[in-house]
C-alpha cells in the first residue's frame, strides 16, 4: 500500500465535488473526505501524476500519506467501485444557500442520562 495513499485538495473546488470527481476515475480504488483534504487510494498501476493529469480533474495539490489498515482492507475487497451511489446522485441537486438554516432550535435544554 505504500505509495498509493494520498491527501489532495484543490483551490478551485470544494472537497465534496473533488471526491465525486476522484471516485469516477478508473485509477482510484477508494476515497473519502478527511479533514480539509480528500484521501484517495490509488490502484496498483496508478501514480499521483496519473490522477493529477486525469481528464476532468481540477488543479490539485497532492501529498503522499501513510496508509491505514482500512486502505488495505478496501483494496483487498476490490475498491469502492466507480458507480455513483443513490445518495451521491442527489448531493449536487440540493438547493439553497449557505445563509439558510436547515434546522433551528431555540431555548433547548440538553440532558445526558
Amino acid at each position: 500500500m505504500a505509495g498509493r495513499s494520498f491527501l489532495m485538495h484543490s483551490p478551485a473546488e470544494n472537497n465534496r465535488k473533488l471526491l465525486q470527481r476522484a471516485l469516477k476515475q478508473e485509477m482510484v480504488s477508494d476515497g473519502m473526505i478527511q479533514g480539509r483534504s480528500v484521501r484517495t487510494i490509488l490502484k496498483k498501476s496508478a501514480t499521483a501524476g496519473d490522477l493529477r493529469n486525469a481528464p476532468g480533474m481540477p488543479a490539485l495539490e497532492i501529498e503522499e500519506t501513510t496508509p491505514r489498515f482500512e486502505d488495505a482492507f478496501i483494496d483487498l475487497l476490490g475498491g469502492a467501485g466507480t458507480s455513483e451511489s443513490p445518495l451521491g446522485a442527489i448531493l449536487h441537486t440540493v438547493e439553497g444557500s449557505a445563509e439558510e438554516n436547515g434546522y433551528r432550535s431555540e431555548r433547548t435544554d440538553q440532558k445526558i442520562w
